[in-house]
């Protein structure tokens, strides 16, 4: 009797324990991943409920699903992102991200970064039909707040070339379409989506014979260097996807 009522105490205690697990074992697979809020269509933007949407989304959506995790998207203005991610560390991730970004506040911090979950080509869009401008013939751009044009730094240091910033892609296009400024620096794909949306595709394009920054986007941690070599195994794995995803997005080379 006195075995039976001790197993019995411990039956109940090892049910309370393993009930009082779940949670926290669930929890565990929940994860947040800071993101910027910033309209960068088609990889990345906010619809008009304040989700976050686009080609990003359907890469990590279909990582978690295969690993059975849950991610949570947290949209922040790119510096209060940044501040979240490294100094406060209350998200588990940072997309996008590079190691080239903000150095000065990484020192210190210990980071796994991702493969590219796609790389973008930021370079110039002017107006059409345009003669090919040679470099020093450019003397004002603009882009997107926080944006650094890396291609032409050499250029913006010396003064050759004046920057001007805007919060906005439709702002930005119209300062181009309007003259005030000779070129804008964002993705091709980007901009010309954007051009599509305000009906000017045919009154821009990209200034090809220019620089350009190829821009890798990754996925990075502070806390599951694990994690994101499971992220690194899924995009070797998962080509196809991503090409499904390019087409549908309608995404050039």
């Amino acid at each position: 009797m006195g075995n039976k009522g001790w197993m019995g105490r411990w039956c109940l205690l090892s049910c309370w324990a393993v009930l009082h697990a779940l949670p926290a074992l669930a929890d565990s697979r929940v994860l947040t991943i800071g993101v910027e809020a910033l309209d960068y269509a088609p990889y990345y933007y906010l619809d008009g409920n304040g989700n976050y949407r686009g080609l990003a989304r359907d890469v990590l959506d279909a990582f978690a699903r295969r690993q059975g995790y849950v991610f949570v998207y947290k949209p922040m203005p790119t510096a209060r992102l940044m501040h979240a991610f490294l100094a406060e560390q209350s998200v588990d991730f940072k997309f996008p991200d590079h190691p080239r970004w903000s150095v000065e506040a990484r020192r210190g911090v210990l980071l796994s970064y991702s493969l590219p979950l796609v790389t973008l080509s930021e370079g110039l869009l002017v107006r059409a039909p345009h003669q090919p401008l040679k470099l020093e013939q450019l003397h004002n751009m603009a882009t997107l707040t926080g944006f650094t044009p890396v291609a032409y730094l050499d250029q913006l240091h010396s003064g050759q070339i004046r920057l001007t910033e805007n919060s906005s892609q439709q702002g930005l296009l119209r300062q181009l379409l309007v003259g005030r400024v000779q070129a804008v620096y964002l993705d091709w794909n980007v901009g010309m989506r954007m051009a599509r949306s305000m009906a000017a595709a045919g009154q821009l394009e990209p200034a090809r014979e220019l620089p350009v920054d190829r821009v890798p986007l990754m996925l990075s941690s502070t806390r599951y260097p694990e994690i994101i070599d499971q992220f690194n195994q899924f995009l070797q794995q998962q080509a196809g996807l991503l090409q499904r995803l390019r087409q549908h997005y309608h995404l050039s080379e």
